[in-house]
């Protein structure tokens, strides 16, 4: 009926075996909890498509097997990338230089290579260093290359640069876990508590006394200091 339904969803899978089609199928959950998921339909798409593309791939796909969606469609964006690993000792010498002209590389390849293949360049290059204890020398050499060729400083950490890209990637790969083990019982001890603390007078109802809203911010102070204090003592 011209209806349109959003919803995103990321998923990644590695490690798996050479194949022709991705099949990805569509199932609506019943209301009754005994009985299991319908099948709605499936989605084919060939790997063929991804021949010689290095960017993923955006469209509309057919939903298929169900007569209820004849027109119905589905827009994914796929990435297929195939990578060829070699034994550990054909990157010795390699990841020897990598360990000691990463500043030269980068000074190289900044200016040169596009803002998507240098993301995935960062990512490599964090990843490597990281594996051989050297993430901080590398971060430190590269950031301060970055304000040094910065005319504004306040656009450190701004822009499509290796410095921010290879940030960005390490805090992803280290921060994860420290933030789930210092604040994530008490975040979700938040999403679970009824306290109100919404400061925003402009979003609080007309009728809501002054009373209220100074009580919701001496509540949001006490979970910040809360917050806070795990943050302090996890060092």
């Amino acid at each position: 009926h011209g209806d349109s339904l959003f919803w995103g969803e990321h998923f990644s899978f590695g490690n798996v075996e050479v194949f022709n089609m991705i099949t990805m199928r569509l199932f609506k959950e019943s209301e009754k909890k005994r009985k299991g998921p319908t099948l709605v339909g499936k989605v084919q798409i060939p790997v063929s498509q991804f021949d010689g593309k290095s960017s993923p791939v955006e469209k509309w796909y057919p939903i298929a097997g169900s007569h209820k969606l004849e027109q119905a469609t589905i827009r994914i964006k796929t990435k297929y990338q195939v990578v060829p690993v070699l034994a550990l000792k054909t990157y010795n010498c390699f990841l020897e230089y990598l360990q000691v002209e990463y500043s030269v590389l980068c000074e190289v390849l900044e200016p040169i290579i596009p803002a998507k293949e240098k993301d995935e360049i960062a990512q490599t290059l964090i990843r490597i260093v990281n594996s051989c204890g050297k993430s901080h020398d590398f971060l430190m050499d590269i950031v301060m290359m970055e304000v040094q060729n910065l005319e504004d400083e306040n656009l450190i950490f701004r822009g499509n640069t290796f410095a921010t890209k290879a940030m960005d990637t390490y805090m992803k790969l280290v921060g994860e876990k420290y933030l789930k083990d210092t604040v994530g019982a008490f975040i979700r001890y938040l999403y679970e508590s009824d306290e109100e603390c919404e400061v925003d007078s402009s979003r609080l109802p007309p009728e809501r006394p002054e009373t209220e809203l100074k009580r919701s911010q001496e509540t949001l102070m006490l979970f910040v200091e809360k917050a806070w204090a795990k943050i302090v003592s996890s060092y």
